[in-house]
């Protein structure tokens, strides 16, 4: 039996969020790195800054456990991409993590990756 306040889960505020003792929880981050690949259908971005009509590779989703956590990517190479969440999470080593982007008015899966490191 836990002794949670159940008012403390208002509006399923717990959804993808880990609740435990402390000291026994795994790390939390804002700052993540991500060993990605990019899904067959997706084009890549060019260039990460730059502006383009149907495409805002800035602003994304990122999936960690069962929880959307809104991010801005800061750096992007052929294999790692870094991005800083809006939001601090726990994350385990080695995770599996998703990323969406906004592609004209809806969300598209862009790739998939393992978390690597965090800040």
């Amino acid at each position: 039996m836990t002794e949670m306040d159940k008012n403390s889960n208002y509006n399923n505020s717990f959804i993808g969020r880990f609740v435990g003792i402390p000291g026994q929880m795994p790390n939390s981050y804002t700052k993540i790195l991500i060993k990605y690949y990019v899904f067959r259908n997706f084009e890549k971005p060019k260039k990460v800054g730059s502006e383009n009509q149907e495409h805002n590779f800035n602003a994304v989703i990122v999936t960690i456990n069962s929880a959307n956590v809104t991010g801005t990517i800061k750096k992007m190479d052929k294999k790692h991409i870094l991005i800083a969440l809006k939001e601090q999470t726990c994350i385990l080593k080695n995770q599996k993590i998703v990323i969406s982007n906004r592609i004209k008015d809806s969300w598209s899966l862009m790739a998939w990756g393992n978390f690597i490191r965090g800040e």
